[in-house]
Parts: structure tokens; C-alpha cells; sequence
């Protein structure tokens, strides 16, 4: 179990009531106070009992400020002692302000405490200042328009802002990706067709975007632009709305448990949208995890059927369990 803390309280005789109060309530608190009246049996020697056993063994100074104790010598001694401790990082140094005086010159660079507020409230500063805690609220999460302007891991600050737009876009239900021109991308962003041009050479370099070339796109270098399941993979964690990797493993899972199955079973075993379910089947196809079959009229999904193999069976045991 941790030691509580020690703490010395130094003040004027005349305020030995309140003295008193402040050190009944901080060792009800759990810091272990040095009060004299506490601490002095007859016979014992002052000097001896002050400065070699409380102010040597403090970690916290606690001198009550008032119109008598500021004309204390017993005061001034014992805040000597501290302040050579405090210069030697063994002790806090902690003025408690009780009467409205001019503090003493070697205080005056140090934070004190005002009594003459709630008493509660004192405490609990004091409580504070001898733990060393400081009360802050939690760091929360940076505000959107802050998120979406810092560059996603790997790529520039224009390609985040063009992979940005882009995982926003998709029709869901009818299962296709949508396909935009440059213009109308550059416009979004007010990028000039350079800054264009790089942003998708750059994604397009990474294999998160697909792009068509045809005449008459100057001064674009494309004609269009469609987005890969391997964008919203990359902004998994940076704006898309739900886990890319879960649904692989989802329609994964249901491929090895049906072994042999369509698009329409795969959404109504995972409830997914025909979209989602096509990127993820786009995944499996391309990193050879399952054996995908196309054929035409398949819509809304790009497959007719989907066949477990080895590889499907493993990629479920090591990742979906």
C-alpha cells in the first residue's frame, strides 16, 4: 500500500483553530499532517521535534498567511527551512491565505491558496496541490473539419482530400460504384487540374481508384474516375462508415457455410447492401480467396455465383473465429 504523504502545517499561535481544521480535515483525507499540537510532548525539544523530525520528513509545506503569522520568527524560521527544501525539490511549498496581507517577498512567485472562500473548496485544493493531481477534462476526439484535413497514412494532403470525397460515394442498393469526371472533382475542391491530375495519379498509383482514358479530357489526364474496394479498405479508421474488413470475413464466412452460393444468399444471410457485398467479393476474387464466377444479368451484384475453396476455408478458420 502506498505511504500517504506527509505535510507540515506552520502557523501563528493565534490561529491555532484554524490550523487545527486543516489538519483534522487532511488527515481524515489520508495525508498524514505534522501539526505541533499534535506532535510535542513536554519535555521535548522543540528545535529538535520542528526542524528535524516535521520539516525533514515533509513532502508538502502548508504556511497559513496571516496578520500575525507574517510577524511570527518561529514562522519566518520554519519557511526558511521549507524554501531551501522547495529550491531542493524535496518539499511543495503551499501558502494558505486566511487575512488580507502583503505576502512575504520569497512567496510571491508561488500560487497560494485563499481561505477566506469556501473552506470545502480550500481543502480540496490543498488535497490537490499534496498529491500533485491535476483535474482536466478528458482529451476528446478533434472535430471533423479538423480530421478531414489532416493526410491519411501514405498519401498527400490531396490525395486525402480526393479519397475522402470518394468513400462518401456508391449506390448502395443497386450495387454500383459511381464514376465521376475530373472537372466535376476538381470543382468539389477547388483543385486546379495539376493538383488534380496528381491526386488521382496518386491514388491511382495504390490501386485505389480505377481510371478510364479517352480524347478530349485536356487538361485532365482522365476521363473518369471510379473508386476500388481498396480505397475504402485504406480509410477504414478515416472516415468509412462502417468496417470494410468485417464485411470480407462476413461474406467469407457465409461462402465456406453454404459452400456454393449467389449474391441474393449472401445478402440475406449478412445483411449487407448488394454494394458492400461486391467489394467484398471483389477482395476475395483478387487476393484468390474464393473462386468467383461472372456473367451478365447478374445485377445488382458484379458476380452470379461464389464458390468456397482451401484458401476460403482457411482465411475463415485464422481470421473469422
Amino acid at each position: 500500500m502506498t505511504k500517504p504523504p506527509k505535510a507540515f502545517i506552520s502557523y501563528s499561535h493565534a490561529d491555532r483553530e484554524i490550523a487545527k481544521r486543516i489538519t483534522d480535515t487532511l488527515r481524515k483525507e489520508g495525508i498524514n499532517v505534522w501539526f505541533d499540537r499534535y506532535e510535542i510532548l513536554v519535555n521535548d525539544s522543540l528545535i529538535q521535534k520542528i526542524f528535524q523530525e516535521g520539516l525533514a520528513e515533509a513532502d508538502a509545506f502548508i504556511v497559513i498567511l496571516s496578520k500575525d503569522s507574517i510577524n511570527s520568527k518561529w514562522v519566518q524560521h520554519e519557511l526558511d527551512t521549507a524554501m531551501i527544501k522547495r529550491i531542493e525539490g524535496a518539499t511543495r511549498v503551499i501558502p494558505v491565505l486566511i487575512d488580507k496581507v502583503d505576502i512575504p517577498e520569497p512567496l510571491k512567485p508561488i500560487k497560494y491558496i485563499d481561505l477566506s472562500q469556501d473552506f470545502d473548496d480550500t481543502i480540496r485544493e490543498l488535497q490537490k496541490a499534496i498529491f500533485k493531481v491535476h483535474e482536466r477534462p478528458p482529451v476528446g476526439e478533434p472535430p471533423d473539419f479538423v480530421k478531414n484535413l489532416e493526410p491519411v497514412s501514405g498519401l498527400s494532403g490531396l490525395g486525402t482530400k480526393l479519397g475522402r470525397f470518394l468513400i462518401t460515394t456508391g449506390k448502395h442498393e443497386i450495387g454500383n460504384e459511381e464514376t465521376l469526371r475530373p472537372a466535376e472533382l476538381a470543382e468539389q475542391f477547388s483543385f486546379s487540374p495539376e493538383e488534380m491530375n496528381d491526386a488521382i495519379d496518386e491514388l491511382e498509383s495504390l490501386g485505389l481508384i480505377e481510371t478510364t482514358n479517352f480524347l478530349g479530357t485536356h487538361p485532365y489526364s482522365h476521363g473518369d474516375v471510379t473508386p476500388t474496394y481498396a480505397l475504402f479498405l485504406h480509410f477504414k479508421e478515416n472516415g468509412v462508415e462502417y468496417d470494410p474488413e468485417e464485411d470480407i470475413k462476413a461474406v467469407a464466412s457465409t461462402i465456406v457455410a453454404d459452400k456454393n452460393v449467389g449474391g441474393h444468399g449472401i445478402a440475406q444471410r449478412t445483411e449487407l447492401s448488394p454494394l458492400r457485398i461486391n467489394r467484398a467479393v471483389a477482395y476475395l476474387k483478387d487476393y484468390g480467396i474464393a473462386q468467383v464466377f461472372e456473367e451478365l444479368g447478374t445485377a445488382p451484384f458484379d458476380f452470379s455465383i461464389v464458390d468456397a475453396t482451401g484458401m476460403t476455408r482457411r482465411f475463415v478458420s485464422e481470421n473469422c473465429n
